[in-house]
Order: structure tokens, then sequence, then C-alpha cells
């Protein structure tokens, strides 16, 4: 009989060192549960944020989208005015060269009535209306306006290459965060079973020693 409860003793002291473990074992568990939860809800709070910071990009390059459609037909139709101030230029250049060359044939006919007036006409109707002249302020002014509209142009453009980056950039960040998200949540249900399985190893060690308690 004493060699039976020197036995029961002895096994009830190692089910209570087994406890003791099993509780510590618990409580490291129960922290690291405590701590996923709050990688999580940071995670989600980050992801959260992403998505709203996508929403407000995705706006935004919207926006800037429209401003160089404009900005690309400003830049087309500066063009369409440079094209047509140079054909009037290149028809102001031919005027001058046609009343040149009309007043070098007119010196060289020999006439017995000289007309002044006549032979310098084409020159008067030029030099009058300052063809070339207005034709090249016209050309320069042209040139001015495409070569703002296309800086304005790079302007949206680069704006809107930055905002595509940092699109790609926060839907990187965002395929990340979710994929952190899983494997914390799959973690998570990990530590939750371990939990489960501690606790009822801890009751039947309980269970145990009360049993050898009451025998």
């Amino acid at each position: 009989m004493r060699t039976l409860n020197c036995g029961a003793l002895a096994l009830r002291g190692n089910l209570s060192l087994a406890v003791d473990k099993i509780n510590t074992i618990h409580r490291v568990v129960d922290e690291t549960v405590v701590h996923l939860v709050q990688a999580i809800a940071e995670w989600e709070n980050k992801i959260k944020q992403s998505q709203k910071d996508l929403s407000a990009l995705h706006a935004q390059i919207k926006s800037v989208q429209k401003q160089v459609a404009i900005a690309e037909q400003g830049v087309k139709d500066k063009q369409a005015g440079v094209n047509s101030t140079n054909d009037a230029g290149r028809g102001a250049k031919r005027a001058m060269e046609d009343a040149v060359n009309y007043q070098r044939r007119r010196g060289r006919r020999k006439r017995l009535f000289f007309n002044p007036s006549r032979v310098f006409k084409p020159f008067c109707s030029v030099f009058r209306q300052n063809g070339i002249e207005n034709a090249m302020k016209r050309s320069i002014d042209a040139n001015a306006q495409i070569e703002s509209a296309r800086n304005q142009l790079c302007v949206y453009e680069n704006r809107l290459h930055n905002f595509r980056a940092q699109q790609e950039e926060l839907k990187s960040q965002m395929t990340d965060g979710i994929t952190e998200l899983v494997t914390l949540n799959s973690t998570l249900s990990e530590f939750k079973i371990q939990q489960r399985i501690i606790m009822h190893i801890s009751e039947q060690l309980k269970k145990a020693i009360l049993h050898i308690e009451k025998a």
C-alpha cells in the first residue's frame, strides 16, 4: 500500500510538472496569437489605405490623361498654324522672287516708252503689304506657340508617367500586403489549433491529478 501511495505521489508530481510546462507553452502560444492578431489588423489597415490611395491616384491619372489629350490636340493645332505660316512665308518669298524676276525681264526689254509705275508695281505691292516681314513675324510667333504647347505636353506626360509609376508601386505593395496577410491568417489558424490542443491536454492532466488526489 505504501509503495502504491509513493507511486501515486510520484505520478502526481510528474503530472504537475507536465501541467506547468503545458501552461508555459500555453502562455507563449497565447502571446503569439495576440501578436498575430495585431499584425493582421495592421496589415488590413495598410491594405485599406493603399486601396484609398489607389482610388485617389486613379482619379488623378484620369484627370492628367484628359490634360494630355487636350495638350496633344493643342500641339497639332499649333503645328497646323506653323505649317500655315510657313506656307505664307514661302508664298511671300515667291512673290518677292517673281517681282525681282519681273523687274529684270522688264529691264532687258527695249522699249520706246518707259513707264516706271508699271516696272515697279510688283515691288510696290510686296513692300506695301510687308509680306515677307509679316510672314516672318507670324512664323516666329507660331513656332513660339508650338514650343510652348510641346513644353506643356511634356509637363503633363511626365506627371502622368510619375502617377503611373506610383500606381504600379502601390499595386506591388498591395500584392505583397495581401500575400503577407494570407500568411499571417494561416499562421494564426495553426496557432489557434495548437491553443485548443494545449487546453485539451491541460484539462486532461488536471483531471488526472484530481483523480489521483481523490483516490
